[in-house]
């Protein structure tokens, strides 16, 4: 025994320096058992592998191999050693590849449950690839019906919804468009960008969105419109997002000393407008955006707004986002704090 672990441990962190993600599903009831699934295109033996549970120490006793994409069922009958999941909460730790779960776990990028007796816990995931790096998304569920030693497939995606009032009417037709807050080029099987409406109540629904950070767009004829940046997105918490829009000649502007002193030159303007502001500290969700006389979002200067007490200037050249000039006549710059009309000659 003293050959092997001289051997074997250096051989394992070499091969594994940073975590891979295995735990794939897991039951805490008188099943306790757990999956593994390895999404690279390798096999990896695991024999005398350990994992780690709130009772201690097992050791898989069994000769087995994980497949390359495959599904391997661990449950005692492979392992020597104290091994058990409790009801309520618990982790599971597997060492050589660095995964562990926690459970239930309420965290900002996944959430994990505490499966209830005859359902698992299992995990949903997709590689995307936003032009950066590839990224794997993923969701924590509760599958009523386990799906051991095959893929997971109980997984519905994300849901968001609301109500959209106008000056506090609910506004019948307002158009509401999610999308992912980056670029996504691989397909996957649920969506990044979503486009609703709201009903005679006001209200609206998007469902099967995947676990990710979606912009939430609202936008009615005679109103500002509005959007809201969510967290990522979590199937077991459907997150509910309610808009108040403003009628352009009836927004009153919010008075902030944290987050004041938005100032254009020249005024009309033609050519390029000078815009300075200063984002203060307790700011939230601040945005900087140029609006038309119809309430059409023309400029959104937002991802350049960040926290400064000194007074930032940005330089609006009279295009809208896709580059084109655009007309003569009323524009609004905006903030949530503040208002400015601008004249463009």
């Amino acid at each position: 025994m003293g050959r092997f672990f001289i051997f074997s441990i250096p051989l394992v962190l070499l091969a594994n320096p940073i975590k891979i993600e295995i735990i794939n599903e897991f039951q805490t009831d008188y099943n306790q058992r757990l999956e593994f699934h390895l999404t690279d295109s390798i096999e990896y033996p695991i024999l005398y592998d350990s994992v780690i549970t709130p009772v201690g120490v097992a050791i898989i006793d069994t000769n087995l191999v994980i497949e390359p994409g495959g599904y391997l069922i661990i449950d005692t009958s492979m392992l020597s050693g104290p091994f058990y999941l409790p009801q309520d909460s618990g982790f599971i730790i597997y060492p050589n590849f660095l995964d562990t779960v926690f459970y239930p776990y309420d965290g900002y990028y996944y959430i994990v449950p505490a499966p209830p007796i005859g359902s698992s816990a299992a995990k949903f995931y997709c590689w995307i690839n936003s032009g950066v790096d590839l990224e794997m998304l993923k969701d924590w569920y509760i599958d009523s019906t386990p799906t051991f030693g095959y893929p997971n497939d109980d997984y519905q995606g994300c849901k968001i919804s609301g109500y959209v009032c106008g000056n506090g009417t609910p506004l019948n037709g307002a158009e509401v468009i999610a999308r992912t807050y980056r670029n996504i080029y691989t397909p996957h099987s649920f969506y990044d960008s979503c486009i609703t409406y709201t009903d005679q109540d006001g209200f609206y629904f998007m469902d099967s969105l995947l676990p990710d950070r979606f912009w939430v767009e609202v936008a009615y004829p005679g109103y500002l419109p509005d959007s809201q940046l969510t967290d990522p997105l979590h199937f077991l918490q459907p997150l509910t997002i309610n808009f108040n829009l403003v009628g352009i000649e009836d927004n009153k502007v919010v008075k902030d000393p944290a987050s004041a002193g938005l100032k254009v030159y020249p005024n009309p303007f033609q050519g390029l407008l000078r815009i300075s502001y200063i984002v203060g500290r307790n700011a939230k969700n601040y945005a900087l955006r140029v609006y038309d006389a119809s309430g059409r979002l023309v400029k959104d200067f937002s991802r350049f707004t960040t926290y400064d007490l000194r007074p930032t200037g940005i330089i609006w050249d009279g295009t809208d986002d896709m580059g084109c000039p655009v007309q003569e006549g009323v524009y609004f710059i905006c903030t949530p704090y503040s208002r400015v009309k601008v004249i463009k000659l």
